[in-house]
């Protein structure tokens, strides 16, 4: 699921591409923001957003069709691979999530 939503900008390894894609990798912003996530890969985001010290401005478009499975999967997949060393998020509190950004 990352692969397909998510490395295109963010790459496989989630190093960002430069000053125009924010890095994933032991991000400060995803650590401090993780809440927000099932609402950034569902309704994407836009405005400026500081990551690691850097500030990014391009808009990251949403991923409408994702199920809160997916969302999930994507989140803990990013969690697991990028040793953000999180809990993993259950699927009640995706859900939950994803409620406060209708």
């Amino acid at each position: 699921m990352y692969e397909f939503h998510c490395a295109g900008c963010h790459l496989e390894d989630g190093t960002g591409l430069g000053e125009i894609y924010p890095p994933l990798t032991k991000s400060d912003y995803v650590i401090e923001n993780i809440k927000d996530f099932a609402c950034i890969i569902s309704k994407g985001i836009r405005g400026p957003i500081t990551v690691d010290g850097i500030e990014y401005n391009e808009e990251m478009p949403g991923n409408k069709g994702l199920t809160p499975v997916e969302i999930s999967n994507i989140i803990n997949y990013m969690n697991h691979t990028f040793d953000y060393g999180l809990a993993p998020q259950q699927l009640h509190e995706t859900k939950e999530y994803l409620k406060r950004c209708e």
